[in-house]
C-alpha cells in the first residue's frame, strides 16, 4: 500500500494526508485549494488562482450533473419498464386472461428502451465533452501562468 503524503496547509497550518498520486488538494479546515506537485524530490503545494478555482468548481459541477443525470435516467427507465411490463402485462394476463397483452407490453417496453438508452448515452457524452473542454481550459490556463517563485518544500 502506498504511503500518504503528509503536508501542512500553508494558509492555516492544518495537517493534510494526501494520496501519493494526487494532483489537487483542498484543506478541510480553511477550504484553500492547491495543486500538488513534486519538485526536486519534495512535494509542494501551489495555491490555485481564482480562474483555476472557478474552473475546478465548474468541472465538479459537470461531474455531479453527470452522476445525477445518469442515475435519474436509469431509475426512470427501470420505473418505465416496471409499469409497462408488470402493470399492463399483469392486468392483461390476470384480468383478461390474455397472454398477448403481456407480450405486447413487453414489446412496447423494449421498443421504448432504445430511445431512452440513447438519450442517456447522449447526455453522458455531452457531459464528457463539456468536462474535457473545461479541463483543456484549465490546462491552458496553467501553461499560460507566469512561473512562480520556487517554493520551500513542506
Amino acid at each position: 500500500m502506498d504511503d500518504l503524503i503528509r503536508m501542512r496547509c500553508p494558509a492555516c497550518g492544518t495537517r493534510m494526508d494526501l494520496p501519493p498520486r494526487t494532483t489537487y488538494a483542498a484543506c478541510r479546515h480553511c477550504g484553500s485549494e492547491y495543486l500538488v506537485e513534486r519538485r526536486r524530490g519534495a512535494w509542494t503545494l501551489q495555491p490555485l488562482t481564482p480562474e483555476e478555482m472557478e474552473l475546478s468548481q465548474e468541472v465538479a459541477a459537470v461531474e455531479r450533473g453527470q452522476e445525477m443525470g445518469c442515475a435519474n435516467t436509469a431509475l426512470s427507465i427501470l420505473a418505465f419498464f416496471l409499469v409497462l411490463f408488470c402493470v399492463i402485462g399483469g392486468v392483461g394476463r390476470f384480468v383478461f386472461n390474455n397472454v398477448w397483452v403481456c407480450f405486447g407490453a413487453w414489446v412496447v417496453a423494449f421498443a421504448l428502451f432504445v430511445p431512452l438508452a440513447v438519450t442517456m448515452l447522449r447526455n453522458l457524452e455531452r457531459g464528457r465533452r463539456q468536462r474535457e473542454r473545461l479541463v483543456a481550459r484549465k490546462l491552458a490556463l496553467a501553461d499560460a501562468a507566469p512561473p512562480s517563485p520556487p517554493d520551500v518544500p513542506v
